[in-house]
Formats: C-alpha cells, structure tokens, sequence
C-alpha cells in the first residue's frame, strides 16, 4: 500500500480538517494584506520620486 500525505488526502476526496481550513483562511487574508502594503509602499515611493 502507497502511503499519502494528509494534504494529498484533503485532495483527493474535498476534505478539510478545522485546522486546516482556518490556515487557508489565515494564508489568504495574510497574502491580500501584504499585496496591499506592498502596493502602497511601491505607490508612495513613485509618487516622492515625482514630486
């Protein structure tokens, strides 16, 4: 018998543990807000090399 991951498992058959589905919430929200920070820094950084 192959031997899988939990993760591989979660896959195969759509399931999610609790912990799980509260990491992929926290991953999601933590990328958007660093997307946002990054812009903006980007953004007030382009904006002081016009002015």
């Amino acid at each position: 018998m192959i031997k899988t991951a939990v993760a591989s498992m979660d896959e195969v058959f759509g399931t999610h543990t609790d912990h799980a589905v509260d990491w992929l919430t926290w991953r999601r929200r933590h990328q958007t807000r660093a997307r946002w920070f990054h812009q903006r820094t980007r953004l007030n950084r382009d904006y002081a090399l016009v002015n």
